[in-house]
């Protein structure tokens, strides 16, 4: 007489003290533990313990502890996708605040050029690097490209680097006037010099155009 789905042959108990039986059992199976010993826990005959153990090995879910799940792998970040259109803008944009940050690091110190980057917009900000990258023309040397570089950024001249010929000097410092050099003129409270105030009205008049150009833009 078949009593229900937990009576079918081979199939695990599912309800009442016979299933709380089973879960007991499944704890205590483990290799190298004799069917004799689990039935002397249970308190059940060894030919229940040989059923319980050929109904755990058909069955998919016998094992009550959770099987153990794998972190997911980390999903990578991605670029925002635009359109041509909007990258092309973005790129424009970001080719003027370029061309003002190569002028400002030839000439301003580095609190100067912090807060300029700071001050653009956050896309611009991420595709600057990008766009500076984009304008170093690679097939020049090195040292060519880095030529221009004969002061620090507190107007210092660098020892064994000789100052281009031509280039307006500092009266008070024999260095390249610069707005940098200006600066310094101002932190020491002293009058500028012609050479750094004309460096420095450049700077400005540069920055005002690029600045204006980029509003256009925008």
């Amino acid at each position: 007489m078949v009593r229900g789905a937990s009576a079918v042959a081979g199939a695990p108990p599912t309800s009442g003290p016979a299933s709380e039986r089973y879960r007991r059992f499944l704890e205590l199976d483990r290799p190298g533990v004799k069917a004799e010993s689990i039935a002397r826990e249970l308190g059940t005959s060894i030919r229940t313990v040989e059923r319980y153990r050929s109904a755990s090995s058909r069955s998919p879910a016998s094992d009550p502890s959770p099987a153990p799940t794998e972190e997911p792998p980390p999903v990578p970040a991605t670029t925002p996708r635009f359109s041509l259109r909007r990258r092309q803008g973005l790129a424009e944009r970001t080719l003027e605040a370029a061309l003002t940050m190569a002028v400002m690091i030839r000439d301003e110190d580095a609190a100067a050029c912090h807060a300029f980057v700071q001050s653009l917009p956050r896309d611009q900000q991420a595709a600057l690097p990008y766009v500076l990258a984009a304008l170093v023309p690679v097939d020049r040397p090195r040292d060519e490209l880095l030529e221009w570089i004969t002061w620090d950024e507190h107007g210092r001249p660098i020892p064994g680097v000789p100052v281009p010929t031509g280039v307006p000097l500092c009266v008070t410092r024999r260095v390249p006037a610069t707005p940098a050099t200006a600066k310094r003129h101002r932190d020491q409270r002293q009058p500028l010099c012609d050479p750094c105030r004309d460096a420095e009205s450049t700077y400005r008049r540069n920055l005002y155009q690029a600045n204006k150009r980029r509003t256009r833009a925008a």
